[in-house]
């Protein structure tokens, strides 16, 4: 079973998330964080840091490995197109892009894919080439070669195709520094940006209220603190505490909504809270208050699969952007910033550690096509002795000798057909079709066939006719046809109703 591997480059802690993905079923075999440390250092540096303690098992998951680039690092911008042939898109796509973008294009990677909108339109991501170039080079220094580098607010696809595939939802990821908010469409990510508002500001609000050292006003978030509750005095001041820190957060997650729904011609129908900062209790309540929308947290449970890996539901929430972009792998509507100089190559080494079980495969299937060949042979004999056996019983009967030459067969039976001994030249059909179209119409006889035998050379036909008249019409009209020779009628009697019985030998030279 092959394992793929996503990480996601979280600014408080790392999360990668490890998946069995076999031929039908993909199941989550583990996830793990791992501590971001604290420092003066930026953020990627210190996260790619924390890639240090990776287990060598999941190092070595090269082909299978998706790493995230953080939204803060991407810019993306939605493209009118008056076109949607793909080879003109790629013509002028950089142009475009480069007319919005801070940077000259030539110092950007980027990629692109076409909306499903009713007009042309596309979405296109891009990060500096020397942030790309930062971060491959820390993945490569802990033993690291991905094979996609995902834009993190548009990792969502797979994910929610799996748990609310038809529906319109905006995924709204809060973590420490960072909140991603993604609009989805029946299981394609359509737009998404990464707002610079997070768990973060929660925790200074608590900091500077109470005084408390910055680990202290942490560890109270995630263990006791809670909005839109009733409470003693001190839960409520919290409680108010904690709203108004988180205000702005939602006033940009509406205003993203708006924004973002308008360039795609979309309204989410529903908001699903992911992230480490979303545990806070209340906040899906907050959420909904004030963007007016329902707001539900997205869990693996909708997806049999998926939820087979026992996670708990804050570890769910935590890993849930590592785990989409695992799930991102390999799906070639996924924008990745592995383009142009950095496109992946796969590592040539995979096979020289594998060439002596590609070359006893190699030679098995040569061994089994070989088997396979030499079964076909036999076979093809068999059946040739089966045909010779065949013609020269029937040589035999015709000619009154075997011959076991086809064209000495061929030559022999032309000669016979040239002396005259030709096939019929009708058939038992033909010469039902002639009695058929000789008996008298309807109107002037009534005929019942009761038996009808035709045979070469000779016919015998029984039946009842209303009168002899009728019967004598019928058998000057057979007289007629060239092909009946003589008609001859048997003994007659008369039956019931008035009518006679009849029988007819009719001698053919057409058949």
């Amino acid at each position: 079973m092959a394992q793929i591997v996503g990480i996601d480059l979280g600014s408080h802690s790392v999360k990668v998330a490890v998946l069995d993905a076999g031929l039908r079923a993909m199941t989550v075999r583990s996830v793990r964080r791992l501590e971001v440390l604290g420092g003066a250092e930026p953020v990627l540096e210190r996260s790619l840091a924390a890639l240090q303690s990776l287990s060598a098992d999941v190092a070595q998951t090269q082909d299978g490995l998706t790493v995230g680039v953080p939204g803060d690092q991407v810019l993306m911008r939605v493209l009118a197109l008056p076109f949607t042939d793909p080879r003109k898109v790629v013509a002028i796509i950089g142009g475009e892009l480069g007319d919005t973008l801070p940077w000259e294009i030539e110092e950007v990677v980027f990629d692109h894919r076409a909306l499903p909108t009713p007009a042309p339109r596309l979405i296109a991501a891009a990060a500096r080439t020397e942030t790309v170039q930062q971060l491959l080079q820390g993945l490569r220094e802990r033993g690291l070669e991905p094979r996609h580098l995902a834009v993190t607010p548009l990792a969502y696809s797979a994910l929610l195709r799996r748990i609310d595939p038809e529906g319109q939802a905006c995924v709204v990821d809060i973590g420490h520094f960072r909140t991603n908010v993604c609009l989805v469409s029946s299981g394609q990510a359509l737009v998404g940006r990464s707002i610079s508002r997070a768990g973060h500001q929660l925790t200074e609000a608590l900091r500077r209220s109470f005084q408390w050292s910055y680990a202290e006003a942490a560890a109270f978030k995630e263990q006791r603190a809670a909005v839109c509750i009733d409470g003693d005095e001190h839960a409520q001041r919290v409680a108010l505490l904690l709203e108004r820190a988180l205000l702005p957060l939602a006033r940009e997650i509406r205003h993203s909504i708006d924004v973002l729904g308008a360039q795609v011609g979309m309204r989410p129908q529903r908001i699903y809270l992911c992230g480490g900062s979303s545990m806070l209790s209340g906040i899906d309540r907050f959420i909904e208050r004030e963007v007016g929308l329902s707001c539900d947290r997205l869990s693996l449970a909708a997806d049999a699969e998926l939820a087979s890996g026992g996670l708990s539901g804050e570890a769910e929430s935590v890993s849930m952007l590592s785990i989409g972009l695992a799930l991102e792998h390999g799906r070639r509507s996924a924008l990745d910033l592995r383009q142009g100089p950095f496109a992946f190559k796969a590592d040539s080494s995979i096979w020289r550690d594998k060439w002596r079980f590609i070359t006893i495969s190699a030679v098995l299937i040569l061994v089994a096509a070989l088997l396979n060949t030499m079964a076909s042979l036999h076979a093809l004999g068999a059946e040739e002795e089966m045909l010779r056996r065949r013609m020269r019983l029937a040589t035999m009967r015709i000619f009154g000798r075997p011959m076991m030459n086809p064209r000495q067969v061929m030559r022999r039976l032309k000669q016979t057909t040239d002396r005259g001994a030709s096939l019929p030249s009708r058939t038992a059909l033909d010469v039902f079709s002639m009695i058929s179209s000789a008996v008298p119409a309807k109107d002037k006889i009534k005929l019942d066939v009761n038996q009808l035998d035709i045979k070469p050379g000779k016919t015998y036909l029984k039946g009842t006719a209303d009168s002899r008249a009728a019967l004598g019409e019928m058998v000057a009209a057979f007289k007629s046809l060239d092909c009946f020779k003589t008609v001859e009628t048997g003994k007659t009697s008369r039956v019931g109703d008035g009518k006679i019985q009849f029988s007819m030998n009719i001698a053919t030279k057409c058949f």
